[in-house]
């Protein structure tokens, strides 16, 4: 009875400081009180506790360790409650980019899809894993162990250099453990090292299913911040982007030369060559440089901003109708094996002339690389099938060229990274100052892609005044067409929008998915003032496909990765999949088309909240025998669809093979503009 009357006490202080607002002094009485009751009696409290818990983290929201330091507390104190563990994950997602915590977030997500007990709960926590999972790191990383030219050569190139079992080897950057695997086949005495943590996880896992963990040592952190005292004698890096520097190479060279290296050290790879090609393509360049309503605008990536060193990555060969202009010429040779050619690098600006061998028109300079790994074993980043794009980079104004010609370039790196390149001043000299005034600089030209779609919502809207239109989407082509109505002295006052009386939330993305920030905004309509949301009601439709070389891109394919096991990054297999053209002859349409869910956006749905947590599943039967990979999905309203303008789609986390006779269950999650597609075979 005593501690009954001392946790009676406890509540009552609890309640007064949170009243006060001093959860410093509420939590610690929360838990001290809540402890001492039967675990059947705690739960009439977990809304109170649930809500200064929250305000409680809020008060410190920079500092992580308050939450992770109370998690074993709170798991002891609410037993398989998900409630508490979604405001530690929540808080922890929303307030640190820090990879630790995140990857804390991860497990969290396991966990609550452990003990959840309703659909909605594992709807929120499966959505906040595949969101953590997509960027848990880069997502080209699977697609370069997809790449077996890649990872045959860096094993010839191991097998070539590391002399005996006893030889040091350093592996920078390991990733998922690929190289430290070959290479520990070699050395009994290899350094792994990783920054990323959920690599470092996979890569730990990897070794112990490859038997190699008694041989290889998993470090933790940068190479440029590690010191260690033993010396290596082979040091593989492979941190090459499109344009060798971008991942800052030169500088990892430098200090693994300074910090890890002995004279006799050999490096993997051990030289590099950059090389510049002329480019034509006029489709690709739309989405650069654009005439439109008198005015010219231009992408931050033709360098006409301050933040030089922006290039496009794509693959040349996967552009419409690419066409080149020039062969390729060597800009700079790197070579890795020695310090002082590295420390020369740190600022190079060079002038050369590209030799035109086509007539046409030049809208491009294209970079790729040719490495030697050892001695006779290359790679080549302009090779079909290779795990590269080409660095693209575009120009601020096409350039006529003539068979014969030359185009003059110049070049540079800044701090061992590569700057920009780009045609001469001289060649746009004339073209700047005629179209100077008319020029805007944009981040991303593929927001003014949509036009179809742009169309019809404007033609859907001619009967209502323009200047009480608020765009609540993302699409560049109504912002200039709006932009004559707008009261912008209106728009300025303090963030105020009263003066709108339709809201136009179209919900797909430039991109093709669907755009959470519109779905926000349509939930927190104010109906007061808005008198309408066009368009009123929305379908998402979808489709199953397959396509191999999407597949490629998104999921380990053990084929590829020879004699070693690197299963556990199965996990992070890419699940969404954007900007799709339909038109594209490696998309194929595996089912009829069905609705997966119709959004009503009227006063009622939206006050009763319906659309904010949906689960849901339907059954779908193939149209033909052989792999399905996903689900694409576009979106249609009134007789209108978007499937002419760009995509989306979810990707299954392992292909199925079907006949007419088998079904797809589909799970759809949607929670807050977020939305999940996983799918099972029956």
């Amino acid at each position: 009875m005593a501690g009954r009357e001392n946790c009676v006490f406890s509540l009552v202080t609890a309640r007064q400081a949170a009243s006060a607002e001093d959860y410093e002094t509420a939590l610690p009485n929360y838990l001290g009180s809540l402890y001492q009751l039967p675990l059947a009696e705690r739960t009439q409290y977990l809304d109170e506790f649930c809500d200064v818990f929250y305000k409680w983290l809020l008060a410190e929201n920079e500092d992580m360790s308050r939450a992770l330091n109370l998690l074993p507390n709170l798991r002891q104190l609410f037993p398989n409650t998900c409630r508490v563990l979604f405001i530690v994950n929540k808080h922890l997602y929303d307030n640190s980019r820090n990879e630790m915590h995140l990857f804390e977030c991860l497990k969290l997500c396991r966990e609550i899809l452990h003990i959840a007990t309703s659909a909605e709960e594992r709807t929120v926590a499966r959505i906040m894993q595949a969101n953590l999972r997509s960027g848990a790191f880069d997502q080209w990383h699977i697609r370069m162990i997809n790449d077996e030219d890649r990872n045959r050569k860096f094993e010839q190139a191991l097998k070539l250099r590391i002399k005996n079992e006893e030889d040091v080897v350093y592996d920078i950057g390991t990733g998922s453990g690929l190289l430290s695997v070959y290479a520990a086949r070699c050395s009994k005495n290899v350094r792994a090292i990783e920054e990323n943590v959920a690599l470092l996880d996979i890569a730990k896992k990897v070794f112990t299913r490859n038997a190699v963990a008694d041989r290889v040592s998993l470090l933790f952190g940068n190479s440029n911040d590690l010191y260690l005292d033993e010396k290596a004698d082979v040091i593989c890096a492979e941190i090459l982007d499109c344009c060798v520097f971008g991942e800052h190479v030169v500088r990892s060279f430098i200090s693994a030369h300074e910090r890890l290296a002995k004279p006799s050290t050999v490096f993997i790879p051990s030289k590099a060559t950059v090389y510049l090609r002329v480019l034509e393509c006029e489709e690709e360049y739309k989405n650069f440089s654009k005439d439109f309503e008198g005015r010219r605008y231009i992408s931050k990536f033709c360098g006409l901003s301050e933040e030089d060193g922006d290039y496009w990555c794509h693959t040349v060969s996967d552009l419409p109708n690419p066409r080149y202009l020039s062969p390729s010429v060597p800009f700079i040779d790197v070579d890795f094996q020695s310090l002082s050619a590295l420390r020369s690098l740190s600022n190079v600006e060079k002038h050369f002339p590209m030799p035109i061998v086509a007539s046409g028109t030049a809208h491009f300079l294209v970079v790729h690389f040719r490495s030697e790994l050892a001695p006779g074993v290359e790679l080549d980043s302009s090779e079909l099938g290779s795990c590269w794009d080409q660095g693209i980079y575009p120009f601020a104004f096409a350039v006529p060229v003539e068979q014969g010609g030359d185009l003059p370039v110049v070049a540079n790196l800044l701090d061992g990274h590569l700057l920009n390149v780009y045609p001469e001043e001289t060649v746009f000299r004339d073209m700047m100052q005629e179209i100077a005034p008319r020029i805007r600089l944009v981040d991303n030209l593929l927001r003014m892609e949509n036009r179809q779609t742009c169309e019809w919502l404007l033609e859907q809207l001619r009967d209502e005044p323009l200047d009480k239109v608020r765009n609540c989407t993302k699409f560049r082509l109504l912002d200039i067409w709006l932009e004559p109505f707008m009261n912008q002295e209106e728009e300025r006052r303090n963030g105020e929008l009263k003066h709108y009386t339709t809201m136009l939330a179209w919900p797909g993305a430039y991109d093709g998915s669907l755009d959470d920030g519109v779905i926000r905004q349509i939930f927190e309509t104010d109906f007061n003032t808005v008198q309408r949301i066009f368009p009123e009601a929305v379908t998402i439709r979808g489709c199953l496909f397959s396509s191999k070389s999407l597949a490629a891109l998104s999921r380990p394919d053990p084929s590829k990765h020879g004699d070693v096991d690197l299963s556990p990054i199965s996990t992070y297999s890419l699940f969404e999949y954007r900007e799709l053209d339909l038109a594209r002859s490696d998309i194929f349409f595996c089912s009829d088309e069905f609705d997966l869910i119709t959004m009503i956006f009227s006063r009622e749905n939206i006050a009763s909240k319906i659309y904010e947590l949906i689960y849901k599943q339907l059954d779908v039967k193939p149209t033909s025998n052989g792999g399905i990979d996903g689900v694409l999905y576009w979106f249609s309203s009134t007789g209108y669809d978007n499937k002419k303008d760009l995509c989306a789609s979810f990707l299954f986390s392992q292909p199925f093979m079907v006949s007419t006779d088998d079904t797809i269950r589909l799970t759809l999650d949607l929670h807050k503009g977020n939305m999940l597609i996983t799918g099972e075979k029956l």
